[in-house]
C-alpha cells in the first residue's frame, strides 16, 4: 500500500516502481508485477543489478499462465 501512496506521490521514483513490482509479486499478481518490472527498467537505463533483477522477474512472469 505503501509503495502504491508513493508511485502516486513520486511516480518518476524507480525504487518505488520497482517495490510495488515485488508487492505484486508475493501477492500473486504476476503480469502486474512484469508491467512495473518493465517500467522501472524504462526509468534506470544504466542500473545493471537493478536491470537485472527487474528482468529475471519479467522472464519468470511470461512462463506463468496468468501473465499470458
Amino acid at each position: 500500500r505503501d509503495y502504491r501512496l508513493l508511485s502516486v506521490v513520486a511516480p518518476r521514483q524507480a525504487s518505488a516502481v520497482f517495490g510495488l513490482g515485488e508487492v505484486c509479486w508475493q501477492a500473486g499478481r504476476f503480469a502486474e508485477a512484469a508491467e512495473h518490472f518493465t517500467r522501472y527498467m524504462e526509468m534506470t537505463p544504466t542500473n545493471a543489478s537493478g536491470r537485472a533483477q527487474a528482468a529475471e522477474r519479467i522472464a519468470e512472469a511470461a512462463k506463468l499462465p496468468a501473465a499470458k
